[in-house]
């Protein structure tokens, strides 16, 4: 019933999503992907968002924990977090087509607190997907086909959908949306370190930084992210840079020095730690199953 559900949507998707890859839409924080071919694990910085894939289905790793969502279930996420990811089940004649839709911070926490207090869930979970969140979806993008109605309806089809995913069971996922929303200062803190990631710092000055003790700061930044704060860091490095090797062509000693490594050795280290292999031969079997060739 559900994949019945689903395929008008994924005619819509697939009607407004022009070409593989990310496409960008005239509504705010709305973005379709399409892919016509499965892909290899890469680095993915997920944001809080929802997806919810209409046809073929796609896999994140983060944390040690696999997450598959297809159009039996969605994908939601409430905190910036690096991942892995691919694309596991697409084709030509059934390409991959899925819904991402950037979550509006006060609009959730309005709705998430209104729940009754309970415990936050892990920031990234997969839930059943209900025939009526695909169908507020659908009309959500529909509206790309009346653009004129976008200003004065995507609003309020974006307020239904923050509701039936909070009735629908993700409400625990979501109160890390609410929790952060404001001068929380985990939030900040790990806002901080997205965007310092490259410089070195120690757990103390991040402390300073958001008025936190470090065992405070610690102990609530692991409970958010699962990391530490210096191993989110790293995490955030890594991926970064496999990024530019596998996509901007960077030789390992490169993506080292520009993700803030002092030495390509312990770059190496970490990296072969993190992903199992050494940066070349990650990168090239990456580019490969991309079918990237950057030589110049």
């Amino acid at each position: 019933m559900v994949r019945e559900e689903l395929s008008p949507l994924a005619c819509l998707i697939a009607r407004h999503a022009k070409v593989d890859g990310i496409n960008d839409t005239p509504i705010e924080r709305l973005r379709l992907m399409r892919s016509h071919s499965p892909t290899l694990p890469i680095p993915w910085a997920y944001r809080p968002s929802l997806c919810v894939v209409a046809q073929g289905a796609k896999a994140a790793l983060w944390n040690g924990q696999s997450y598959r969502y297809d159009p039996s279930c969605y994908l939601v996420v409430s905190v910036d977090l690096p991942a892995v990811s691919h694309i596991a089940k697409a084709s030509v004649d059934e390409p991959f087509l899925s819904f991402h839709l950037g979550f509006d911070a006060a609009l959730v926490a309005r709705y998430v607190e209104a729940l009754p207090a309970a415990p936050m869930a892990a920031p990234m979970a997969t839930t059943p997907t209900e025939p009526e969140l695909a169908d507020a979806c659908f009309r959500l993008l529909s509206l790309l086909d009346t653009p004129e109605d976008i200003a004065a309806l995507a609003p309020l089809i974006e307020q239904e959908i923050v509701y039936r995913l909070v009735k629908g069971g993700a409400g625990a996922t979501l109160r890390h949306i609410a929790g952060n929303l404001g001068d929380n200062a985990v939030g900040r803190a790990v806002q901080w370190v997205k965007g310092h990631f490259c410089e070195p710092f120690t757990v103390q000055e991040l402390a300073s930084e958001v008025g936190l003790s470090e065992s405070v700061l610690f102990e609530r930044f692991k409970a958010l992210t699962a990391l530490s704060p210096i191993h989110y860091r790293t995490s955030l490095r890594l991926h970064e840079a496999r990024r530019l090797m596998v996509f901007e062509g960077f030789d390992a000693a490169q993506a080292a020095y520009r993700v803030g490594y002092g030495t390509p050795s312990q770059f190496s280290r970490e990296y072969r730690r993190f992903f199992g292999h050494s940066p070349a031969a990650d990168a090239g079997r990456l580019r490969q199953g991309h079918g990237l060739n950057l030589s110049v």
